[in-house]
């Protein structure tokens, strides 16, 4: 049985990301995001739309992480990628995927935008065998 360790929820004004992006040019985008993310975004038609819900689910991660005891994460210690079906997919990258992977955590996200809003839902599970191997050290 699988169970919710964490939950977070991101949202962020398109617009007004746009206008940083303007402001600040490669340096913020450096910054907050991955080169792998950078350059989906720059294929994409939305590519603003596509980089600011990607900052909402690295909200919506870092929310979802604070349970487990990490207070700093940094945007770029997690990472929005596809998986093979095209659903989108958080990953955590240094010590982060290190604990996650240690205690069977991995994210389920869900990612939504228009010309105005991007939101995104992050839960982070516990795996089944992970699970149910907790249960039995009670």
């Amino acid at each position: 049985m699988a169970g919710l360790a964490g939950l977070g929820v991101g949202l962020v004004s398109v617009p007004r990301f746009e206008r940083t992006v303007k402001r600040f040019g490669n340096r913020v985008l450096r910054r907050l995001f991955r080169p792998a993310e950078i350059d989906y975004a720059g294929r994409r038609r939305t590519g603003t739309e596509s980089l600011a819900v990607r900052l909402a689910a690295k909200w919506a991660g870092r929310d979802a992480l604070r349970g487990l005891g990490f207070d700093r994460v940094s945007p770029r210690e997690l990472e929005v990628a596809r998986l093979p079906t095209g659903a989108p997919t958080l990953e955590a990258r240094g010590p982060i995927a290190a604990r996650l992977e240690e205690e069977g955590l991995r994210f389920t996200v869900s990612l939504t935008h228009d010309r105005e809003l991007a939101m995104a839902s992050v839960w982070l599970e516990r795996a089944p065998r992970h699970a149910s191997a907790s249960l039995s050290r009670r």
